[in-house]
C-alpha cells in the first residue's frame, strides 16, 4: 500500500518554504492557479456585495461581513502561496528565498523578480536541492 506523504504533494509546494520548485511547477501553481482563483472569486464577490434583500439591512449587513471575511481569507491564502512557490523557486536556481522581498520595491522589484524566476534551475552545487524536491 503506498503512502502519501505532504513533503511530496501539493500541499507543501504551496504552503512550505523549503524545498526546490521546477519551473513548470511554479508557473502553474504559483501564477496560473492564484491566477484563475482570482478571476473565478472577484466577480463573484462584486455581485454579492451589490445584492440587495428587500431593504433588509440586518441580512445585507451579513452578507457584506461573509464578503468581506472571505476576501480577507482569499488575499491571505493567495499572498502565502505566493511567497512559497517564489521562495522554492528561488532556491531552485540556487538563490536565497529572502529575494522574494522584492516584491515591497514598485516595478523594479516585480520585473527583477520575475526575470530571477525564468533563470533555469541551476542543480550543482545547490544547498537548498533535497532528493525529491526538484
Amino acid at each position: 500500500m503506498a503512502s502519501f506523504s505532504i513533503r511530496t504533494g501539493v500541499g507543501h509546494a504551496l504552503l512550505s518554504f523549503d524545498g526546490c520548485l521546477a519551473p513548470r511547477a511554479f508557473w502553474l501553481l504559483g501564477f496560473a492557479m492564484p491566477v484563475l482563483i482570482n478571476l473565478t472569486f472577484w466577480p463573484l464577490s462584486i455581485w454579492a456585495s451589490e445584492l440587495q434583500f428587500g431593504g433588509s439591512g440586518a441580512l445585507d449587513g451579513v452578507v457584506q461581513a461573509t464578503n468581506l471575511v472571505a476576501t480577507l481569507v482569499l488575499c491571505v491564502s493567495m499572498t502565502w502561496v505566493f511567497f512559497a512557490t517564489a521562495t522554492k523557486r528561488l532556491h531552485d536556481v540556487n538563490l536565497s528565498g529572502w529575494w522574494v522581498w522584492l516584491v515591497l520595491i514598485p516595478y523594479v522589484g516585480w520585473s527583477v523578480l520575475f526575470i530571477m524566476c525564468c533563470w533555469p534551475s541551476r542543480h550543482t552545487n545547490n544547498p537548498y536541492l533535497d532528493a525529491g524536491m526538484a
